[in-house]
């Protein structure tokens, strides 16, 4: 009954968010998404974009253009690159994209929910917080990607030595859909198991987040924290089914492909520390736009709907009631 009289609706991944079967025709559908492209999506894909010259590749257009539960009459973005990047994604109008901001961000810049996630990870306050969180990749060849990296950390008693000389804790946080085998050591903490801290709660908390093509550099970013990129299957990545929008170089001054030198990152040696805050920096001068007040974001959202509604008297209707 929700459904069927709501006048608009909001999803993170699609209209299945709020139920199996879409009951919201006639509300006004606002994709807050689940983060800012790197990775190509939907029709911006490696593989769609070849639907001119390949008929499966057509076909396959066609039936995501006519069940695709991820339409939308609103989008959100993070500044005018994203913009660009979710139109050439979802095939939207570019009028119906608002430069916003991403609402799940907004508690990145609660104390209390950081002094909450270091209480139950017994977090010390002399230690430095550390946080891993790469995507996940197509399964197959991939499917140990991320247990080979912990296994080459953990075999490591040289680094590990370090760690604890410097107080540093590395949290890894796996993506839901990775399964991972190794286990928790005093210095190396996976955090697979614990479903009751949420991503954008860890992110917050970190003081160096370690990442790869997952959109929470982006979110991260805004933190003015080191912030690093571990990619040692850059070139398979990008030309995967799906691909990237932009060469690292675009947002980025530098990423590691070795695991000798993430190591020397993760311990914050020089000049790990300066080339970390550049990458903050220039991720910032594309990802995320300045004039936008950090923290209330969500705010910013409604506002904007409210305010380009007030231009449209069919959707001040449906905000208004």
């Amino acid at each position: 009954m929700l459904r069927l009289n709501a006048k608009y609706v909001f999803f993170t991944n699609g209209i299945n968010d709020i139920g199996h079967y879409d009951l919201c025709h006639g509300a006004l559908k606002v994709a807050l998404w689940h983060g800012m492209p790197l990775k190509r999506l939907y029709y911006a894909s490696n593989n769609l974009r070849k639907r001119n010259k390949n008929n499966i590749r057509f076909c396959q257009y066609i039936i995501v253009k006519l069940y695709n539960k991820a339409q939308r009459d609103i989008t959100i973005a993070t500044s005018q690159k994203t913009k660009e990047l979710l139109i050439q994604s979802f095939e939207v109008q570019p009028d119906s994209v608002y430069i916003t901001g991403q609402p799940r961000n907004d508690v990145l810049f609660d104390i209390g929910v950081v002094k909450k996630v270091k209480q139950k990870l017994n977090h010390k306050p002399e230690e430095k917080f550390v946080l891993y969180m790469p995507t996940w990749r197509q399964f197959g060849q991939y499917e140990g990607f991320l247990d080979n990296i912990v296994i080459g950390l953990n075999n490591d008693y040289s680094f590990l030595n370090k760690l604890t000389d410097n107080k540093i804790k590395l949290y890894i946080k796996p993506h839901p859909r990775v399964t991972i085998k190794s286990g928790s050591n005093k210095n190396i903490i996976m955090l697979g198991s614990i479903s009751d801290i949420d991503p954008q709660e860890l992110i917050a908390s970190a003081d160096m987040l370690i990442t790869d093509y997952s959109s929470v550099f982006i979110d991260f970013a805004l933190l003015e924290r080191p912030l690093h990129f571990f990619v040692p299957d850059l070139d398979n990545y990008k030309n995967d089914k799906n691909g990237i929008f932009l060469s690292f170089n675009d947002f980025s001054d530098f990423w590691v492909t070795d695991l000798e030198i993430l190591k020397s990152a993760i311990l914050n040696e020089k000049p790990y520390y300066e080339y970390g805050i550049k990458n903050c920096i220039k991720v910032n001068s594309v990802y995320n736009d300045p004039n936008l007040e950090k923290g209330n974001y969500s705010k910013t959202v409604v506002q904007s709907l409210r305010n380009n509604a007030e231009n449209n008297s069919q959707l001040w209707n449906l905000i208004s009631g």
